[in-house]
Parts: C-alpha cells; structure tokens; sequence
C-alpha cells in the first residue's frame, strides 16, 4: 500500500510515499497497482473526491484552466486579469494600481460608473484560449454602488492575497 497526497482545496493527487512514511493529511492509500494506472495515465490528470474516490480530467483541459488562473483572478462580478492591457498598450497591475483608482472614484461620485474596467466570463478550457476567444468572453463591469464597489474590493484584495501568498 502507498500513502496518495492531494491539494485539499483542488483533489488534484501529488506524490506516492510507501504507507510506513508519516506524511501530513490529506492523503489515501493505494495499491500499488492504481499507483501505476495514475502514474502511467498521460492523458488524464487525477483528483480524489471528497467521497474518496478517483475522478479523471483531460490533462489538456486541466493545463489550460491553470495557465488561465496564472493570468486571471475570480471575483462575483467575473474573472479579472491581474495585468490588464490599456488601450496604449501599457499593462497595469489592477489591484495595486486600478483599484486604488476605482476606490478614488467611488468616493467621489459614490458609485463606480458602469464600463470602468473589463471582466470575463469563464472560457470552455477544451478549447483553445486565444485572445480572440478572451474578446468574446469580455465585458465591461455594471454600475456599483458604493457598498458593491467595497464588496468587490474586499474579493479582489483576497483574491490577490491569495495568489500571491497562499
């Protein structure tokens, strides 16, 4: 028998460690033989459900979701980019530099005027995510009150935290 880590927030397995190792929660333990299914399996990436159970995804599928979250973040409204690209062409970091901004207009105008910054809806990960794909999953953000703008403030500084530092 092998002791099976996973991520506890994804299920996606990691590594394999014969069962008189101490490793830390969460693992399963496994034949040696679903060991070498898992290990061997170059197609599919494998997750553990929270029943325990294996369930299978296109490692395709799974590689394009990551890439996307490496340059998207998800907030209510839609998922953001951490690195916007401007109409000069500039990229700007939108939580350390966009945000303040939007803040800034909040509290002048007590609300963020509809269209201020773009988000996207989730992409299909099965296909290709090119940036003509990106345009057609882009929108511009609705009109928030002043207590919706510090609710989406709140999700971008956690979501930013949590990218960055774990």
């Amino acid at each position: 028998m092998l002791k099976l880590r996973y991520d506890a927030e994804t299920g996606e397995v990691g590594a394999a460690y014969p069962s008189t190792f101490e490793v830390p929660e969460p693992y399963i333990e496994i034949t040696e033989e679903e060991h070498s299914t898992i290990k061997n399996d170059t197609e599919n990436v494998y997750f553990v459900t929270e029943e325990g159970e294996f369930e299978t995804k296109n490692r395709l599928v799974v590689e394009a979701e990551k890439a996307f979250k490496t340059d998207f973040f998800e907030t209510s409204v839609g998922y953001i980019r951490y690195y916007p690209t401007f109409k000069d062409g500039s990229k700007k970091d939108f939580v350390g530099n966009c945000l303040p901004n939007y803040a800034v207009q909040v509290q002048l105008m007590g609300k963020l005027p509809a269209n201020s910054f773009l988000y996207y809806d989730e992409p299909d990960f099965s296909q290709p995510i090119t940036e003509e794909y990106l345009l057609s999953l882009q929108h511009g953000n609705p009109e928030m009150s002043a207590a919706e703008f510090m609710t989406f403030f709140t999700e971008c500084g956690e979501a930013y935290k949590k990218a960055f530092t774990g």
